[in-house]
């Protein structure tokens, strides 16, 4: 058996794990401690590297993993694949209506602050031709500037204290966010966190020592980070 999983790599070694949707996918690979290896790939070289891969697949689109040739995209589609292919421990607990209202509010809530918050600090970590593929492509899906979408950083940290309390409410009345067991949604929250961890480390933290139960479940799911395929 063979498992890969492409990634997007920036200029520094220091950030080689930062993009949250690939994130998603380590976490579950780890989870259900499967073995796999890892290639890194810039913006501009993924494409090339789908084409040959899997022709017709969507650009630029990460993380894909390639199980003994087949390749599947999209952290979620991938989660679904894994479950069937591997199916303990369960990612989606055959829930995923559950985990699907719980990561909406994650990636349409939280998400976006997050981007406002660290995507010029994505942008100064590319080469120049990466850094006009970057550009182009985020000022096209905000419809502004990268400048104008990360609008005031204090504002928009605030918010996101605000709208995590969700989150922090939620952790005071279960084991995990996805509820008595490790899931999907616990997935998708710690990976947003690593990429908001990676870029703004203060604030970060800041926000844990606000958020006790929080601080709390990342230590726990800390436990899946670490693996010898990095």
């Amino acid at each position: 058996m063979s498992l890969t999983l492409l990634e997007i790599k920036l200029n520094s070694e220091d950030l080689r794990l930062w993009s949250p949707n690939t994130w998603k996918t380590r976490f579950s690979l780890n989870i259900k401690g499967l073995s796999y290896d890892t290639e890194f790939h810039s913006f501009v070289e993924i494409n090339k590297k789908l084409e040959n891969i899997a022709p017709g697949i969507p650009e630029n689109k990460v993380p894909v993993l390639i199980h003994d040739g087949k390749a599947v995209q999209e952290s979620y589609e991938i989660a679904k694949y894994l479950d069937r292919q591997f199916p303990k421990p369960s990612l989606l607990h055959s829930q995923e209506g559950v985990h699907r209202y719980l990561t909406a509010h994650i990636e349409t809530e939280l998400a976006p602050l997050i981007s406002k918050m660290v995507g010029l600090k994505v942008y100064e970590n590319l080469d120049e031709e990466n850094k006009e593929y970057y550009r182009s492509s985020r000022e096209a899906r905000y419809k502004d500037t990268l400048e104008n979408f990360a609008g005031d950083q204090e504002d928009n940290f605030n918010n996101f204290v605000k709208k995590f309390q969700l989150i922090e409410r939620m952790l005071g009345q279960f084991v995990w966010i996805s509820g008595s067991e490790l899931g999907w949604a616990d997935i998708v929250t710690a990976s947003w966190l690593i990429f908001f961890e990676t870029f703004q480390p203060e604030r970060h933290n800041q926000l844990l020592e606000i958020y006790p139960n929080a601080a709390n479940w990342q230590k726990k799911m800390n436990q899946y980070k670490q693996t010898n395929n990095q």
